[in-house]
């Protein structure tokens, strides 16, 4: 799960105000919906009227960016916001990637 930047920086307020309710607590600071990262990169393109994402061999993009950086790209973690919105009262204004990719092209 990716998260809009205000949104992140909107929990670590939420947390440094609520010491309390925050302290000794570990929070996933996530969007409300997880998405395969290939399905994030295609709507990220089209909303910025880019190209569409190019697909080359693994063994190139090994290659270019590094074993470690394709199994983080890869993988599914999928993570809920759950306990940040009860403990913190955290709610995303950029509820998925969708809302966020068209708050950035809107922004350009």
């Amino acid at each position: 799960s990716l998260i809009h930047a205000e949104d992140a920086a909107s929990a670590i307020v939420n947390a440094v105000d609520r010491p309390d309710a925050a302290a000794g607590n570990i929070y996933n600071i996530v969007d409300d919906a997880p998405a395969p990262i290939a399905e994030v990169l295609s709507y990220a393109a089209r909303s910025l009227h880019a190209p569409a994402p190019k697909r080359i061999a693994p063994f190139l993009a090994r290659l270019a960016v590094g074993s470690l950086t394709l199994e983080i790209l890869g993988a599914s973690y999928r993570m809920s916001n759950a306990k940040v919105r009860a403990h913190l009262a955290f709610a995303p204004r950029y509820p998925t990637f969708v809302e966020s990719w068209d708050q950035i092209a809107n922004a350009m």
